[in-house]
């Protein structure tokens, strides 16, 4: 296959609960360990367990993240999807940060792997889209409170 890398998948892994399960949390990462164990040339280099809302991005995700930035991670394995975040906004922003730093996510079921057109890149870009949105509508938002270079409201305090 013409995309496949030809060194081994630096892999990490994240799981988030909404309480304190710290029982859920070992058996999603013991599916990830078998599924990192059985695939070759995936490496589990790093996980990481958070606790709380998925409505705002979470201390090891924050991590993660910083690491994908980085290229110190090339594919990031979720039990599912909301593991990442449960706002359409965060969710959208998130997988646009991996993917778009070559990371590529994916939920252990395969439900979510954007290394395929049909259960990645193609839901993928289409939760990225609002994010975009939101964000093309707020920079025109503030494009528009600001006054003409110029003009007399430039120089008011």
């Amino acid at each position: 296959m013409p995309n496949q890398p030809t060194h081994p998948l630096r892999v990490a892994f994240t799981t988030r609960s909404a309480h304190d399960d710290v029982q859920q949390s070992a058996r999603q990462a013991d599916l990830a360990r078998a599924l990192v164990d059985t695939t070759p040339d995936w490496p589990l280099t790093e996980t990481s367990t958070d606790t709380g809302s998925g409505l705002r991005l979470q201390p090891g995700l924050r991590r993660l993240l910083d690491h994908a930035r980085n290229r110190q991670i090339e594919l990031l394995l979720v039990h599912q999807l909301s593991d990442l975040g449960r706002s359409p906004r965060l969710l959208a922003t998130i997988l646009a940060d991996l993917t778009g730093g070559g990371v590529r996510p994916r939920t252990l079921d395969g439900t979510l792997d954007t290394a395929t057109p049909t259960t990645g890149r193609l839901p993928a870009a289409i939760w990225r889209s609002p994010a975009e949105h939101a964000q093309g509508t707020a920079h025109q938002r503030v494009s528009q409170r600001r006054p003409p270079a110029g003009s007399v409201e430039e120089g008011r305090p």
